[in-house]
C-alpha cells in the first residue's frame, strides 16, 4: 500500500498546527485548533472553497457577521465557499477542533481585524 504517514506528535504544538495538503499531493488542508481560553479564535474571513469544522472538545461560537450559532463537542459545522465566518471559544473550557479546508493550500480573505465581529446578546 502506498501512503504517506506524517508523525504529528513530534511537532512543538501538535494540537495547534496546520498542514497544507498540496505539499503531500492532496487537495485537503488541515488546521488543528487548540483554543485554551474563551475569546480565542479567528476574525471574520472567507475562503473560495468549503471549510468543515469538527468540534472534538468544548464549545465554539460561530458568526457570519450578522447572526451567531454555537457548536459543541461531537458536532460538525460546514461553511460553504465564500461565506464569511468567524469563531471563538466559549463555555470556560479548552476547545479542540479540526478545521478541514477543501483545498490543497490555504486561501483566506480577512474581512475584519480582531475587533469583535459577533453580534447580539449571546456575544
Amino acid at each position: 500500500m502506498k501512503c504517506t504517514i506524517l508523525d504529528w506528535s513530534d511537532r512543538p504544538q501538535p494540537l495547534s498546527s496546520e498542514m497544507q495538503g498540496a505539499a503531500y499531493g492532496t487537495r485537503t488542508s488541515l488546521i488543528f485548533n487548540h483554543l485554551q481560553q474563551d475569546g480565542e479564535g479567528a476574525a471574520l474571513h472567507r475562503h473560495p472553497y468549503a471549510e468543515t469544522f469538527v468540534i472534538r472538545r468544548g464549545q465554539v461560537m460561530f458568526t457570519d457577521g450578522r447572526s451567531n450559532t454555537v457548536a459543541r463537542a461531537g458536532q460538525i459545522v460546514i461553511v460553504a465557499p465564500q461565506v464569511p465566518h468567524a469563531f471563538r471559544a466559549i463555555g470556560g473550557e479548552p476547545v479542540e477542533m479540526l478545521d478541514i479546508h477543501d483545498n490543497g493550500r490555504f486561501v483566506t480573505e480577512w474581512l475584519s481585524s480582531p475587533p469583535n465581529p459577533f453580534h447580539g446578546k449571546d456575544q
